[in-house]
Protein backbone atom coordinates (compact mmCIF):
# COMPACT_ATOMS: atom_id res chain seq x y z
CA UNK A 1 0.00 0.00 0.00
CA UNK A 2 1.44 3.48 -1.15
CA UNK A 3 1.79 6.43 1.47
CA UNK A 4 -1.42 8.40 -0.11
CA UNK A 5 -2.92 5.12 0.53
CA UNK A 6 -2.74 4.91 4.00
CA UNK A 7 -3.16 8.33 4.44
CA UNK A 8 -6.68 7.85 2.40
CA UNK A 9 -7.70 4.79 4.87
CA UNK A 10 -6.86 6.32 8.32
CA UNK A 11 -8.66 9.02 7.22
CA UNK A 12 -11.59 6.98 6.18
CA UNK A 13 -11.21 5.60 9.65
CA UNK A 14 -11.32 8.60 11.50
CA UNK A 15 -13.96 10.19 10.04
CA UNK A 16 -16.20 7.05 10.72
CA UNK A 17 -15.58 7.24 14.21
CA UNK A 18 -16.02 10.70 14.40
CA UNK A 19 -19.10 10.68 12.55
CA UNK A 20 -20.75 7.88 14.73
CA UNK A 21 -19.39 9.57 17.96
CA UNK A 22 -21.39 13.03 16.76
CA UNK A 23 -24.59 10.86 16.38
CA UNK A 24 -24.50 9.47 19.30
CA UNK A 25 -24.04 12.31 21.14
CA UNK A 26 -26.12 15.13 19.51
CA UNK A 27 -28.93 13.06 17.48
CA UNK A 28 -27.99 14.81 14.66
CA UNK A 29 -27.64 14.03 10.95
CA UNK A 30 -24.22 12.57 9.86
CA UNK A 31 -24.41 14.58 6.56
CA UNK A 32 -27.74 13.71 4.39
CA UNK A 33 -29.71 16.33 3.49
CA UNK A 34 -32.68 17.25 4.79
CA UNK A 35 -35.14 18.96 2.53
CA UNK A 36 -37.28 21.92 4.13
CA UNK A 37 -40.49 21.18 2.90
CA UNK A 38 -43.10 20.43 4.80
CA UNK A 39 -44.21 16.82 4.52
CA UNK A 40 -47.89 15.53 4.17
CA UNK A 41 -48.77 12.78 6.09
CA UNK A 42 -50.62 9.42 4.60
CA UNK A 43 -53.15 7.98 6.46
CA UNK A 44 -50.69 6.04 8.57
CA UNK A 45 -50.34 9.20 10.71
CA UNK A 46 -53.20 11.76 9.39
CA UNK A 47 -55.58 10.07 11.91
CA UNK A 48 -53.41 9.75 14.46
CA UNK A 49 -53.93 13.46 16.63
CA UNK A 50 -50.44 14.63 16.39
CA UNK A 51 -50.38 18.32 14.50
CA UNK A 52 -48.89 17.74 11.69
CA UNK A 53 -46.49 21.12 12.08
CA UNK A 54 -45.44 19.81 15.41
CA UNK A 55 -41.47 19.65 15.63
CA UNK A 56 -39.75 19.15 18.76
CA UNK A 57 -36.09 21.03 17.69
CA UNK A 58 -33.79 19.24 19.21
CA UNK A 59 -34.63 16.06 17.63
CA UNK A 60 -33.52 15.24 14.14
CA UNK A 61 -37.02 14.54 12.21
CA UNK A 62 -39.00 17.12 10.19
CA UNK A 63 -42.06 15.77 12.20
CA UNK A 64 -42.35 14.98 15.31
CA UNK A 65 -44.36 14.87 18.62
CA UNK A 66 -45.13 13.14 22.32
CA UNK A 67 -48.20 12.90 24.59
CA UNK A 68 -47.74 15.01 27.27
CA UNK A 69 -49.75 12.77 29.72
CA UNK A 70 -47.87 9.87 29.14
CA UNK A 71 -45.04 8.66 31.27
CA UNK A 72 -42.43 7.05 28.84
CA UNK A 73 -40.28 5.76 31.90
CA UNK A 74 -42.53 3.33 32.93
CA UNK A 75 -42.35 1.30 29.81
CA UNK A 76 -39.78 -1.59 29.89
CA UNK A 77 -40.01 -3.55 26.68
CA UNK A 78 -40.57 -2.22 23.00
CA UNK A 79 -41.88 -4.71 20.05
CA UNK A 80 -40.29 -3.28 16.62
CA UNK A 81 -42.87 -4.62 13.53
CA UNK A 82 -42.07 -4.89 10.21
CA UNK A 83 -41.67 -2.01 7.81
CA UNK A 84 -44.38 -1.36 5.84
CA UNK A 85 -44.84 -0.45 2.37
CA UNK A 86 -48.55 -0.23 2.38
CA UNK A 87 -48.16 3.51 2.01
CA UNK A 88 -45.89 4.05 -0.71
CA UNK A 89 -47.18 6.23 -3.55
CA UNK A 90 -45.46 3.95 -5.74
CA UNK A 91 -47.19 6.32 -8.43
CA UNK A 92 -43.70 8.09 -8.13
CA UNK A 93 -42.23 5.39 -10.12
CA UNK A 94 -40.83 6.66 -12.98
CA UNK A 95 -38.85 8.78 -10.62
CA UNK A 96 -36.69 5.67 -10.61
CA UNK A 97 -36.87 4.70 -13.91
CA UNK A 98 -33.35 3.36 -15.05
CA UNK A 99 -32.32 0.27 -17.14
CA UNK A 100 -32.59 -1.90 -13.61
CA UNK A 101 -35.87 -0.13 -12.82
CA UNK A 102 -38.27 -0.56 -16.01
CA UNK A 103 -41.45 -0.52 -14.68
CA UNK A 104 -43.70 -0.08 -11.75
CA UNK A 105 -43.32 -3.86 -10.44
CA UNK A 106 -39.44 -3.63 -10.30
CA UNK A 107 -39.87 -0.17 -8.34
CA UNK A 108 -42.03 -2.18 -5.84
CA UNK A 109 -39.99 -5.47 -6.00
CA UNK A 110 -37.09 -3.17 -4.95
CA UNK A 111 -38.75 -1.24 -2.48
CA UNK A 112 -39.84 -4.25 -0.62
CA UNK A 113 -36.03 -5.23 -0.64
CA UNK A 114 -35.55 -1.85 1.21
CA UNK A 115 -38.01 -2.55 3.89
CA UNK A 116 -36.58 -6.02 4.69
CA UNK A 117 -32.99 -4.22 4.86
CA UNK A 118 -34.59 -1.21 7.27
CA UNK A 119 -36.03 -4.30 9.48
CA UNK A 120 -32.79 -5.62 9.83
CA UNK A 121 -31.43 -2.46 10.72
CA UNK A 122 -34.02 -1.15 12.98
CA UNK A 123 -33.43 -4.61 15.14
CA UNK A 124 -29.88 -4.56 15.31
CA UNK A 125 -30.14 -0.66 16.74
CA UNK A 126 -32.80 -1.64 19.57
CA UNK A 127 -30.60 -4.73 20.39
CA UNK A 128 -28.11 -2.24 21.44
CA UNK A 129 -26.96 -2.27 24.83
CA UNK A 130 -27.55 1.45 24.66
CA UNK A 131 -31.34 0.32 23.99
CA UNK A 132 -32.79 0.69 27.42
CA UNK A 133 -35.71 -1.50 26.67
CA UNK A 134 -35.99 -5.12 26.46
CA UNK A 135 -36.47 -5.72 22.48
CA UNK A 136 -39.76 -8.18 22.53
CA UNK A 137 -40.87 -10.36 19.42
CA UNK A 138 -44.79 -9.42 20.79
CA UNK A 139 -46.57 -7.45 23.06
CA UNK A 140 -48.16 -9.83 24.91
CA UNK A 141 -46.20 -8.72 27.93
CA UNK A 142 -47.16 -5.72 30.56
CA UNK A 143 -45.54 -2.28 30.29
CA UNK A 144 -44.47 -2.81 26.07
CA UNK A 145 -44.63 -0.15 23.48
CA UNK A 146 -45.08 -0.90 19.60
CA UNK A 147 -42.78 1.14 16.97
CA UNK A 148 -44.29 1.19 13.40
CA UNK A 149 -42.98 2.28 11.03
CA UNK A 150 -44.28 2.84 7.30
CA UNK A 151 -42.06 4.36 3.77
CA UNK A 152 -44.22 6.10 1.75
CA UNK A 153 -41.94 7.54 -0.38
CA UNK A 154 -39.15 6.39 -2.52
CA UNK A 155 -36.60 7.48 -5.06
CA UNK A 156 -33.55 5.18 -6.46
CA UNK A 157 -30.84 6.68 -8.43
CA UNK A 158 -31.74 7.62 -11.55
CA UNK A 159 -28.42 7.46 -13.36
CA UNK A 160 -27.35 8.34 -17.01
CA UNK A 161 -23.83 6.94 -18.46
CA UNK A 162 -21.10 8.29 -16.90
CA UNK A 163 -19.01 10.69 -19.06
CA UNK A 164 -16.19 8.88 -20.99
CA UNK A 165 -17.15 5.24 -20.02
CA UNK A 166 -18.55 2.33 -22.14
CA UNK A 167 -22.29 1.86 -20.57
CA UNK A 168 -21.53 -2.08 -21.00
CA UNK A 169 -19.45 -1.95 -18.34
CA UNK A 170 -22.13 -0.84 -16.51
CA UNK A 171 -20.75 1.79 -14.14
CA UNK A 172 -23.63 4.78 -14.22
CA UNK A 173 -23.30 7.97 -12.31
CA UNK A 174 -26.56 9.58 -11.18
CA UNK A 175 -27.53 13.07 -11.53
CA UNK A 176 -27.72 15.88 -9.35
CA UNK A 177 -31.39 16.32 -10.42
CA UNK A 178 -32.82 13.44 -9.12
CA UNK A 179 -30.78 12.17 -6.24
CA UNK A 180 -31.79 8.80 -4.19
CA UNK A 181 -35.04 9.90 -1.42
CA UNK A 182 -36.56 8.02 1.15
CA UNK A 183 -39.66 9.17 3.46
CA UNK A 184 -40.76 7.78 5.88
CA UNK A 185 -43.75 8.06 9.12
CA UNK A 186 -43.36 6.33 12.55
CA UNK A 187 -46.02 6.05 15.64
CA UNK A 188 -45.64 4.31 18.78
CA UNK A 189 -47.95 2.89 20.80
CA UNK A 190 -48.92 1.60 23.96
CA UNK A 191 -49.49 -2.30 23.55
CA UNK A 192 -51.89 -2.41 26.47
CA UNK A 193 -54.33 0.77 25.03
CA UNK A 194 -53.67 0.81 21.40
CA UNK A 195 -53.10 4.28 22.02
CA UNK A 196 -50.57 6.24 19.73
CA UNK A 197 -48.40 8.22 22.38
CA UNK A 198 -45.60 9.73 19.99
CA UNK A 199 -45.28 9.86 16.04
CA UNK A 200 -42.30 11.54 13.66
CA UNK A 201 -41.65 11.67 9.96
CA UNK A 202 -38.67 12.24 7.98
CA UNK A 203 -37.86 13.06 4.38
CA UNK A 204 -34.02 12.92 3.28
CA UNK A 205 -32.07 12.77 0.32
CA UNK A 206 -27.98 11.33 -0.16
CA UNK A 207 -25.72 13.06 1.39
CA UNK A 208 -23.84 13.14 -2.12
CA UNK A 209 -25.04 14.65 -5.73
CA UNK A 210 -22.75 13.14 -7.47
CA UNK A 211 -21.53 9.00 -6.63
CA UNK A 212 -21.16 5.86 -9.01
CA UNK A 213 -23.55 3.14 -9.07
CA UNK A 214 -23.42 -0.01 -9.85
CA UNK A 215 -26.47 -2.79 -10.17
CA UNK A 216 -25.38 -4.60 -6.90
CA UNK A 217 -25.26 -1.68 -5.10
CA UNK A 218 -28.17 0.70 -6.79
CA UNK A 219 -30.38 0.72 -3.28
CA UNK A 220 -27.13 1.65 -1.31
CA UNK A 221 -27.56 5.35 -1.20
CA UNK A 222 -31.28 4.72 0.59
CA UNK A 223 -29.89 2.02 2.74
CA UNK A 224 -27.72 4.40 4.04
CA UNK A 225 -30.40 6.50 5.24
CA UNK A 226 -32.31 4.39 6.65
CA UNK A 227 -29.60 2.70 8.84
CA UNK A 228 -29.04 6.45 9.90
CA UNK A 229 -32.60 6.58 11.16
CA UNK A 230 -32.37 3.19 12.50
CA UNK A 231 -29.49 4.98 15.52
CA UNK A 232 -31.62 8.44 15.54
CA UNK A 233 -34.92 6.19 16.54
CA UNK A 234 -33.70 4.41 19.17
CA UNK A 235 -31.83 6.85 20.65
CA UNK A 236 -34.84 9.40 20.67
CA UNK A 237 -37.24 6.32 21.91
CA UNK A 238 -34.57 5.89 24.78
CA UNK A 239 -34.63 9.37 26.09
CA UNK A 240 -38.49 8.88 26.78
CA UNK A 241 -39.91 9.23 23.65
CA UNK A 242 -39.68 12.75 22.94
CA UNK A 243 -39.42 14.20 26.51
CA UNK A 244 -37.24 16.88 28.39
CA UNK A 245 -33.25 15.49 28.52
CA UNK A 246 -32.58 15.66 32.48
CA UNK A 247 -29.08 15.66 33.45
CA UNK A 248 -25.20 15.16 32.20
CA UNK A 249 -23.11 14.41 29.13
CA UNK A 250 -23.23 10.88 30.87
CA UNK A 251 -27.40 10.54 31.01
CA UNK A 252 -28.39 7.51 29.72
CA UNK A 253 -30.07 7.91 26.44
Amino acid sequence: MTTHSKKRTIFKSCATIASCAILALSLSSCGLNQPTSSITHTAFLSKSGAPPSSQIARLPFQHSWHHRSMKMDRYKNIVVRPVTTRYLDTSLWTNSRSPWIPNKNAFVRDSNRLAKYWDVALKGSFSSPLCSYYLKPDADQPETLILEIAITEITFARPTSSPGAPAALGTLINTATGPPLVAFEARVKDAATGKIVATASDLRTDRLELRNFTRAERAKANQEICTEWSEQLMQTTNRELYAKVKGSWFSNF
